[in-house]
Order: structure tokens, then sequence, then C-alpha cells
């Protein structure tokens, strides 16, 4: 197993900090447009841009990001559960002095798309009813089935990325409810061993950005809404601490 690169960062305790960023649709498609690339593909680079200059030198391990697949747009099921599975997205830094922005778009470039592709998603269910189906597995008592899980997800699942990011996209709802309503908002949970994390969502006219995790440090977060700000995209920061963000947009 490949361990992911994460930037060095002190635990706050008892505390859930969110960070957002509300920025026109209209501005991250015309940048995405520049680089021919998808909305969520430009983001996933940004962020993968902030992870990278945020991550510990020597640049030892990949810069990756977690990505989730909606599995019941693929297979066209009606199933209500969290029906999803995951693809890690990077790049290794190592493989130069330096990578700029564009590098990193150029290196990702349609990973995403290959990712989530229904292929290599059959591959992962496949792969997960074969290790359920096992005969070891079917008659393991479910005591040791949960530790193992467990430890299995602290010590290999979270390891293999820096960052987990979903884009929930456009939340479409009747207009006259969208009458009463101000903006949209998607705060995603965190786990015990990941500091970080982002989330995507929209009402089609506004994106709302935000970055959630109980990590003292801020860089990451002010380092991808300086980005989005300096390549030309109208960003409104707001953050439920102010105060350690500096009171800088």
């Amino acid at each position: 197993m490949i361990k992911s690169a994460v930037p060095k960062a002190k635990k706050i305790p008892n505390y859930f900090r969110a960070v957002h960023g509300i920025t026109p649709v209209a501005d991250i498609k015309n940048l995405a447009a520049q680089r021919e690339m998808t909305i969520t593909d430009y983001l996933l680079a940004a962020m993968l841009y902030a992870l990278y200059r945020n991550a510990p030198r020597p640049y030892k391990k990949p810069v990756k990001i977690n990505v989730p697949a909606n599995l019941r747009t693929v297979f066209g099921t009606p199933s209500r559960r969290n029906f999803a599975l995951f693809a890690n997205i990077g790049f290794d830094p190592s493989k130069k002095a330096d990578f700029s922005f564009d590098d990193i778009a150029e290196e990702i470039k349609g990973k995403l798309k290959q990712g989530v592709s229904r292929e290599e998603l059959e591959k992962m269910v496949s792969l997960n009813v074969k290790t359920a189906s096992s005969p070891l597995v079917r008659f393991m008592p479910n005591a040791v089935k949960h530790m193992i899980v467990k430890l299995g997800f602290r010590y290999s699942g979270q390891k293999k990325f820096s960052l987990c990011m979903t884009n929930i996209g456009i939340v479409k709802m009747p207009p006259e409810m969208a009458a009463h309503v101000d903006r949209v908002e998607s705060l995603l949970g965190g786990t015990p061993f990941k500091r970080l994390s982002a989330d995507i969502i929209s009402d089609g006219k506004m994106m709302l950005i935000t970055f959630t995790g109980d990590n003292k440090s801020m860089a990451v977060q002010r380092d991808f809404f300086r980005f989005l700000a300096g390549r030309g995209a109208r960003i409104r920061v707001e953050c439920n601490d102010w105060e350690s963000w500096g009171g800088e947009a």
C-alpha cells in the first residue's frame, strides 16, 4: 500500500471548523473551459495544488484526493442507501523538482473520468462481492469482522489519500420553495484520522465550496481560495472561526 502525503496540522480538540467559499458558477465554469476541463476536474486540480504546496518536504509520497462516485446513476438503481464507491486521483510530486498548477492539471486530466467509469467501478464491486462471498469471511464471527474492518479503515483505507472531496452538483427544488431559499450548503463530515474534507454544492447560479475539519492550520483552504481568486474567480470567504482565518478574503 502506498500512503499519500498529508499536510501536517495539529488537531483542535472538540471543534469543527467550516470555511465556505462562495463564488458564481459562471466564474469557475470559465476557468475550467480555458483548460478544457470539467468544473470538478478543475477544482480537483486546484485542491491538489493547494495540498501539494503544503505537503511535507522533501516530497516522498503521492498527493491524492478521494472522490466518490454515485453508483445509482451508473447502475440505474433506485436505492436510497449510501450507494457509492471511491476513486483516488492525484500525482507523484517526487517525479520532478517543482509542479505548477498547469502541470498538475495535465497530470490528472481524464483520470477522474477513467476512475469512475462503469468498467472500473464494476471491477471494484466485483472485488467487494468476491471478498464478502469468501467462506472464511462468511463464517467469521461478526465481532472479528468489525474489528478487522475498523483496523483496515484506520491503517489502510484512510492512508491512501490526502483529502476527500465530493461535488454534489446542482440542487434542484420546486420554484415555490426556491423563492424562499437564500443559498444551499453542505458540510462533509470528517473521520478521526483525516483532519480535512471538502465538498461542493450549487443552486445553479452560485457555488459553495466548503472545507470542514478540526485541523488548526488553514493554509490549504487559504491557498485554494487565493488560487481561484488569482485566476479571476470572485470569491467571498466565510468562516466560523474568522479570527483564526485572519479576516482575509
